[in-house]
């Protein structure tokens, strides 16, 4: 079983990557493009291995914050073309004691420098001869959460990436808790919206659900932790935080409680 440790991809950050993919086919660049659901981040490539356990082991002895992933220009290691990241002590510290916890549980792998890379064309070439013409860098950001064990086998329409098992960051569950929050707060404002407009009443059941959840939320202890833990920069730079604000939440229960939809449910 051929293995290796990555870092994957959200959609956006996808997304990103496969505009800039197309790019370079429309100027004319060959090759063997990776495959979209394909693209990731070599952490530590071990290989054949027969038991991923060991593996999964000795990575959940190695404990991780969010990492902020950028691309950040492009280049090539021969004819293998490659979009770079931006700077990232955090990720590069991560890797050199993830390698350590490999080597403690006598797990092999490939002992060359960690350089952060995404590959996006082997065997790259140019129609009209001549480097590739790179053009515009992709763009785009993500927050990494999750350290992926991916297994590689070889397809009929190329190699095939297949997670075996993954590990999440330090305080996960209250990163999930505010992102799934975050999301019910921002579909609640674009209902208040509405319901203030006089055009959601066919909305009027579903953010009365969402009130009540956020309700919940604010007025047990996890909002609390959840505050205070941002207080004490616990969460991730780009992790969309609204529903953290005090004055936020409790001014749309406010303007709940003020509607007419809120009067409704009274009766």
């Amino acid at each position: 079983m051929r293995l290796f440790i990555a870092i994957q991809f959200d959609a956006d950050m996808l997304d990103a990557l496969t505009d800039y993919r197309e790019s370079l086919m429309a100027r004319g660049v060959e090759g063997n493009y990776t495959r979209r659901e394909n693209l990731h981040i070599t952490l530590a490539f071990i290989g054949d291995h027969g038991n991923p356990d060991d593996v999964l082991d000795a990575m959940e002895q190695v404990s991780f914050r969010p990492f902020d992933i950028a691309p950040d220009g492009v280049g090539s290691f021969g004819d293998l073309f490659w979009v770079g990241l931006a700077d990232n002590p955090g990720l590069a510290a991560y890797v050199k004691r993830l390698r350590r916890a490999l080597s403690a549980h006598g797990i092999p792998y490939d002992k060359k420098r960690f350089s952060p890379h995404i590959t996006l064309i082997r065997k790259a070439s140019y129609r009209g001869g001549g480097a590739v013409p790179a053009g515009e860098p992709p763009k785009g950001s993500m927050t990494a959460y999750k350290v992926s064990l991916m297994r590689s086998d070889r397809g009929k329409q190329g190699m095939i990436y297949t997670e075996v098992g993954s590990v999440m960051c330090e305080g996960y569950d209250a990163i999930e808790r505010v992102m799934r929050m975050e999301k019910d707060f921002d579909r609640a404002l674009q209902l208040m919206k509405h319901c203030e407009e006089g055009t959601a009443d066919a909305g009027a059941g579903e953010l009365g659900n969402l009130i009540k959840r956020l309700d919940r939320y604010y007025s047990g202890r996890q909002w609390k932790e959840d505050f205070a833990a941002d207080e004490k920069g616990a969460f991730p730079a780009g992790l969309k935080r609204g529903v953290l604000s005090e004055d936020g939440l409790y001014e749309l229960l406010e303007r709940y409680r003020e509607t007419e939809v809120f009067n409704n449910e009274k009766k």
